[in-house]
């Protein structure tokens, strides 16, 4: 009787393990980190906190076991960073199901080996139980065997497998040494093999990045999720069969399944519900009438001015005077929403390069982004020095940077777009499928990184609403994101518009030049015989010094977000918020 309780004890404590780690993903969602970095961070906490208790409980390792038990722990360790630094190079190179697929054949190795292992006898009902569990896993993921191909993904996805299941098995093969000492020595072999995953690639800068509001949940996801999750999940595949760890580790997923855990590495915020996505269209659609007429509203005006300008015969004198008179301005300009408060610190600059100005047809085809802080310092960990395209450019305060190329179908490359590539230096018949760049709108691991660094902090375009209105259609998760309050935009355009001197009517500018070549050098981001190149990350750069270069004059002038109706706080464009 008493085999029995203990035995339920400790089928009771896998089952609770397993269903922490699949709904870590529910934890991990609400973190602005990619997968690689959550699993890096869990580690790292995970370890540190085990190692608290080892200390703080007084545990000793034990002393009558070989060298042999002590190597089994170790191995089983690195078997679990291997399997989750693995996974995560699966996920993004073949998407997050065919990975998680791959990976979840696991179970079945440990299953297989268990006879040869450990002397457990394969019996029917077990191994039937088994196979209905693992139809049933492969009929929830059906839509992953859609994935894309790649021999080295499909490497990683069957290296996880294998680590997975080896850490399961040398944890079984140490027999004499468990709880808490097994658990910490697994965890730090398991966080020295992914730091040295993470120093040989990713680094470890993003750290420093990490919101200071993120940090509970990061130390809740290593604390619970991982170390104690890990320690029962040790525990009790100790004292359990083989075959039944096999059937019972296939908790995991379903639960991830049955909670809705979004892709490793995914941001979405959390409370979302389904009136949320459900109102999506109506909000692309909305946002597309109004927009649609104010660009009626300002046609019209600058056709009608032009008109007058044609009719009246204005001479030097009058456009003079027009060039001297003041920008008209009114407090209700909706894109004032986009203006920057008097708290705005760390953003990201963005631009990208499209095939045409409609997000349901034409495509992305540049991006790029980088990272300024308007008010500190910068980060003392970054790069110094950056190489731009363009050999004037100078970093100065920038780091971060990156730039994403894309590509279009082959029939737009075959039609090609002679404007676009008069105006950007980019061919698009040289980026069809043959060329290497995926299309962007296709690619769901590139709408994700893009979704994680647009979540982290304000990010600031020119013209926004065309980023916005792209991203809106194009990169899954963003409407979500955006409706739940987690984006905050920020235009540089009505921050020319508004808080730029030199920013006055022509009769070709009603509202003044508020182009971003302009606005650049207005604000001694451009030299005066240097032009706008029609590059994203270039772009973002020479947008992000003119925003700087303007924040630090308004604040010395108690201007602007530092006047008298200047807004508290970051500002910018948020949903839900007022």
């Amino acid at each position: 009787m008493r085999t029995k309780i203990a035995s339920m004890k400790y089928l009771l404590c896998f089952i609770a393990a397993v269903m922490m780690f699949g709904s870590s993903g529910i934890v991990a969602s609400t973190l602005p980190l990619s997968a690689f970095e959550v699993c890096l961070m869990r580690l790292i906490i995970g370890a540190l906190f085990m190692g608290l208790i080892f200390v703080v409980t007084r545990q000793q390792l034990p002393r009558h076991i070989g060298r042999r038990q002590y190597l089994f722990v170790a191995l089983s360790g690195a078997c679990l960073g291997l399997a989750m630094m693995t996974i995560f190079a699966a996920y993004r190179l073949l998407g997050v199901g065919l990975g998680a697929v791959l990976a979840a054949t696991a179970p079945v190795i440990t299953m297989a080996l268990s006879p040869l292992l450990f002397k457990e006898r394969l019996r029917l009902p077990v191994v039937v139980r088994f196979a209905i569990v693992v139809g049933g896993l492969l009929l929830l993921n059906a839509s992953a065997l859609e994935g894309t191909l790649s021999v080295p993904g499909i490497l990683m996805g069957l290296a996880a497998a294998a680590s997975t299941a080896g850490m399961v098995i040398f944890n079984k093969l140490a027999r004499d040494i468990t709880g808490i000492p097994c658990t910490t020595i697994q965890l730090a072999t398991a966080v020295a093999v992914a730091l040295a995953v993470a120093a040989a690639g990713e680094g470890f800068a993003f750290i420093g990045r990490i919101p200071l509001s993120s940090w509970p949940t990061v130390i809740a996801l290593g604390a619970v999720f991982t170390a104690l999750a890990y320690f029962l999940y040790y525990r009790a595949i100790d004292q359990l069969p083989m075959q039944t760890v096999s059937v019972c580790a296939y908790a995991e997923p379903l639960t991830a399944v049955v909670l809705g855990a979004p892709e490793p590495g995914g941001h979405f915020p959390a409370g979302l519900d389904v009136e949320d996505i459900q109102d999506r269209t109506a909000d692309i659609l909305n946002e597309r009438a109004e927009r649609r007429k104010a660009e009626r509203a300002q046609h019209a005006a600058s056709s009608t001015l032009m008109a007058q300008a044609s009719l009246s015969g204005i001479d030097d004198a009058a456009q003079g005077e027009a060039a001297n008179r003041s920008p008209r301005k009114s407090a209700n300009d909706w894109r004032n929403a986009y203006l920057p408060g008097r708290g705005i610190d760390t953003v990201m600059g963005i631009d990208i390069e499209t095939t045409g100005t409609d997000p349901a047809r034409d495509y992305i085809i540049d991006v790029g982004f980088e990272y300024m802080n308007m008010m500190s310092a910068r980060p003392a960990d970054f790069p110094s020095e950056y190489t731009y395209e363009q050999s004037s450019y100078t970093p100065g305060c920038a780091y971060g940077q990156s730039r994403l190329s894309f590509g279009v179908t082959d029939a737009n490359a075959e039609v090609g777009n002679p404007f676009i590539a008069k105006l950007t230096g980019i061919d698009v018949r040289e980026r069809g499928a043959t060329s290497g760049c995926r299309i962007f709108d296709e690619w769901p691991e590139a709408q994700s990184g893009l979704l994680q660094r647009l979540v982290q902090q304000p990010y600031v375009a020119h013209n926004a609403t065309f980023e916005h209105g792209f991203f809106m259609l194009n990169v899954t998760g963003y409407a979500e994101a955006y409706r739940a309050g987690g984006i905050v935009i920020v235009d540089t355009m009505p921050m020319s518009r508004q808080w730029d001197p030199g920013s006055v009517e022509t009769p070709e500018h009603p509202y003044g030049d508020n182009t971003l070549d302009a606005y650049a050098k207005r604000q001694g981001a451009l030299q005066a015989d240097q032009n706008e190149r029609h590059l994203g990350l270039e772009d973002a750069h020479i947008m992000l010094v003119a925003m700087k270069h303007q924040l630090e004059w308004l604040r010395e002038q108690r201007k602007g977000p530092w006047g008298p109706d200047g807004r508290p706080g970051v500002g910018g464009k948020q949903c839900g918020r007022r």
